[in-house]
């Protein structure tokens, strides 16, 4: 556990009754209330965002989902991905011991920098994967300058 590390360096924690009684309250509560029954209404993909000689690349991992599940779209400086996960149907007759899968609708908003060519930008969907790129406006491109 996490709370331990202070130990193993015997480093004195100021805090470790505070620590205890929050673990023994949280523990208690989790009791009452099972992970299987808080459901989640909206979650946050996993997302890089990285630039590229060329070009500023988003990727967002959305597995389990189709590009028709997926919308891109650009309002002013803005790059805003959103969409739907489904839930499967939910069978009675299954026994759940863990259930950690997200459904329910996503949203990610990017603000995109004055060197991009908004009027530009190209998606793809493959593997769970979307990828957007927003091409580098012409005169943004770094142009290499010999040192003499």
């Amino acid at each position: 556990m996490a709370l331990e590390l202070w130990k193993e360096k015997n480093i004195w924690d100021p805090f470790e009754d505070f620590r205890k009684e929050m673990e023994s309250v949280l523990g208690r509560f989790s009791r009452l209330y099972p992970r299987e029954v808080v459901r989640v209404e909206e979650f946050i993909p996993m997302t890089d965002v990285y630039e590229t000689e060329n070009a500023l690349v988003v990727k967002v991992d959305l597995p389990g989902l189709t590009k028709k599940d997926v919308s891109v779209k650009v309002k002013g400086n803005n790059l805003e991905i959103n969409g739907e996960k489904k839930s499967e149907k939910e069978e009675k007759k299954r026994n759940y011991h863990v259930s950690e899968r997200y459904y329910g609708k996503f949203y990610r908003s990017f603000v995109l920098p004055d060197y991009v060519d908004k009027s530009k930008v190209s998606a793809t969907f493959e593997n769970g994967v979307l990828e957007v790129s927003i091409p580098k406006k012409e005169e943004e491109k770094a142009i290499d300058v010999e040192v003499r």
